[in-house]
């Protein structure tokens, strides 16, 4: 029997997060999004890094690239793609192995290790394995969680698995005032002597002439406080 072709390949398995779940709830927009998906995203980016998807399972995607590089480049700018639309969370698999050509679709190791990595990313997040990470060292600048070498089905050598966790939404920058402000809190007395608590409203009554103080503001322009508000002097 002829020796069948191999050759290496990196390899994306992208699958939708919750897709049964998605189905039950309205069947109609999870499939036109899971399309739009393909047609929008899955399809563009491999092409714009010199690969192909050669399979699709429903809610799976299989893509073979050149490179391990290639297919982690791919992998990440699809899932920045995807988390700026919104409507579906991807889990992706990336590995870089041996792989059988049959016709436009592709077998061996290389495809069902990349498949097996795919549940033990985060949603939204990629799972690679130790040959991914490290041809992509130096090229890629990615973070990574160290997973061991889990059990993983059908596969008996020990493959060592990372985790690149979703980019973290970033924090809204909050605009500073433009004129001194305050953040009063009211005191609670503590000590349970009723008496001390005349300090607390003594200090209420001279906050007013404080304020003046250390803000320079004038007893006209001065704003009443109160120990439930928070208020801005102008």
């Amino acid at each position: 029997m002829q020796e069948p072709e191999r050759r290496l390949a990196g390899i994306v398995a992208a699958d939708v997060v919750g897709y049964s779940r998605l189905l039950g709830q309205d069947e109609a927009a999870t499939l036109a999004r899971v399309r739009a998906l393909r047609s929008e995203i899955i399809e563009p980016q491999a092409a714009a890094h010199a690969g192909r998807l050669f399979k699709t399972t429903g809610d799976g995607f299989l893509l073979a690239f050149p490179s391990a590089v290639q297919a982690l480049r791919c992998a990440l700018a699809i899932q920045a793609a995807q988390r700026a639309e919104g409507a579906l969370m991807l889990r992706i698999g990336v590995h870089q192995g041996e792989v059988i050509p049959d016709g436009d679709d592709l077998h061996g190791d290389g495809v069902v290790i990349a498949a097996r990595l795919e549940p033990l990313a985060d949603p939204g997040g990629i799972a690679l394995s130790a040959r991914v990470r490290e041809d992509a060292m130096g090229k890629v600048a990615i973070e990574t969680e160290d997973l061991g070498t889990p059990a993983l089905k059908n596969i008996t050598n020990p493959i060592q698995v990372f985790r690149i966790r979703p980019a973290a939404p970033e924090r809204p920058t909050l605009a500073l005032p433009d004129k001194p402000s305050l953040v009063v809190l009211p005191f609670q007395n503590m000590s349970g002597i009723p008496s001390r608590s005349i300090s607390r409203t003594g200090w209420w009554r001279t906050l007013p002439r404080r304020c003046r103080a250390s803000a320079g503001c004038s007893s006209s322009r001065a704003t009443r406080l109160s120990p439930t508000r928070v208020s801005r002097l102008t």
